[in-house]
């Protein structure tokens, strides 16, 4: 019965895996891949590293900073000559 159990949620794991938004192909076959390879553990490595959500409030918070950021072309010294990218005439447009 436990190894039923088991079964069940290293399944609905590798589900949740698979449909995890925002996440590479590559990555997604890896964690599998641990999670087959290292039953146990694997199951404990992925929910404590591969699940990296740091909720609402901290996304509000970020984005409240990010929003309060001046706009780059606002400031001064950005259309300074030496920040500008040097390119050789081969490749110019």
């Amino acid at each position: 019965m436990s190894v039923l159990i088991f079964a069940f949620i290293q399944i609905a794991v590798i589900i949740r895996v698979l449909l995890r938004p925002h996440r590479d192909p590559s990555s997604r076959v890896a964690w599998i891949a641990v999670i087959l390879a290292l039953p146990g553990i694997g199951l404990i490595a992925y929910l404590l590293l591969g699940e990296t959500f740091i909720g609402r409030k901290r996304i509000e918070q970020l984005n409240k900073v990010i929003a309060d950021l001046p706009d780059i072309t606002s400031l001064p010294g950005y259309d300074a000559p030496k920040l500008q990218p040097e390119f050789h005439d081969r490749f110019a447009t």
